[in-house]
């Protein structure tokens, strides 16, 4: 008798003080858990299988963590109900818009009108040649925005209506050329869209310009 109660309490030293209550005959051996001599996994007083050492998430089994299952499963069904709503999303709403392209005209190299004038000199037309090239490289144009601004010399109402004939200019040169007219706008912003400093000569040229700012799908 003396002897079987020192084999039970070696028993249960071996295994961390879990009270063994059988195997589950069932479950194969797993290398997460503790197995008996059968190769059958090891379960405790209460039902639930012996861990061992080595047990991590990736290797539970149905059988012996049947919760942890059923979450790890809800979260797989979640996170691909989540990927299919991205999809979907995807697919129903419209391709962002590709940027404009920017041709710009200015003063900081060759004098683009003349002097107090929306006439357009011979360096501005050669300049509107390389935004025609530009804009018969789409396959279709959406719009071409014609923007007109000045340098900051001269009163404020003076710039702004020579920026608005300065644009208009380029656009009747471009329509003459054969771009849509129900694609092309113009306005003038005056001196109020600086890009430059205007209190130096060069900062002045840089401001003295035409933004030309094409939409369109461009070819492949």
């Amino acid at each position: 008798m003396k002897q079987h109660k020192r084999t039970a309490s070696r028993l249960i030293a071996g295994l961390g003080g879990v009270i063994v209550a059988g195997s589950v005959g069932s479950v194969l051996a797993s290398p997460g858990y503790a197995v008996d001599s059968a190769g059958k996994v090891v379960t405790s007083y209460y039902g639930e299988c012996v861990q061992t050492g080595s047990w991590k998430q990736e290797l539970s089994t149905p059988e012996c963590d049947a919760a942890l299952a059923a979450r790890l499963e809800a979260e797989r069904l979640a996170a691909e109900k989540d990927r299919q709503a991205a999809r979907l999303a995807a697919l129903e709403s419209p391709a962002a818009a590709p940027a404009p392209r920017l041709a710009r005209l200015s003063d900081k190299s060759n004098v683009m009108f003349e002097f107090n004038s929306a006439v357009l000199t011979p360096a501005a037309t050669q300049e509107l040649g390389k935004v025609l090239g530009m804009i018969r490289e789409f396959d279709e144009i959406d719009s071409v925005e014609i923007v007109g601004h000045t340098d900051s010399t001269g009163p404020d109402s003076y710039n702004q209506a020579l920026s608005e004939r300065r644009a208009a200019s380029v656009r009747q040169l471009l329509e003459s050329r054969g771009v849509r007219s129900s694609v092309v706008s113009a306005r003038g912003e005056g001196e109020g869209r600086p890009v430059a400093d205007n209190s130096t000569r060069d900062g002045r040229a840089r401001n003295r310009r035409v933004d030309i700012l094409i939409s369109g799908n461009s070819v492949e």
